[in-house]
């Protein structure tokens, strides 16, 4: 008993550990860094409820989850494409000016696609 415990408190905390060590290696890497690590990040996040034991049913409509998630990756891929270009074929509302809009973006985007992939 106490070793599934322990396993519920230290697997998510690893978990997280290793994706904030990951952003460190990713840092150099612009736009593009902040976008991988937001959608490692955000795949870790909809993991954790199940490491930590919770959620063993599965979701009713969980894989209508990833038509929003394709839909911020497309996005996602096309404000990294157009980063510091200005002279981009980006709508101005949709050109970020900033890694962390970036991030954070990659983060919903790569939490609904772990919910929608694990069902």
């Amino acid at each position: 008993m106490f070793l599934r415990k322990l396993t519920v408190i230290v697997l998510p905390l690893a978990l997280v550990w290793g994706a904030l060590a990951l952003a460190g290696l990713l840092r150099p890497l612009g736009a593009w860094g902040a976008a991988g690590f937001g959608v490692v990040f955000g795949a870790v996040l909809s993991l954790l409820p199940m490491v930590a034991g919770g959620q063993h049913g599965r979701l009713p409509f969980s894989r209508q989850l990833l038509v929003p998630a394709v839909l911020l990756a497309a996005l996602l891929i096309a404000q990294c494409l157009s980063w510091g270009n200005p002279d981009t074929w980006l709508p101005r509302a949709l050109a970020v000016p900033d890694e962390v809009t970036v991030m954070v973006e990659a983060i919903v985007c790569g939490a609904l696609a772990g919910a929608g992939l694990r069902g």
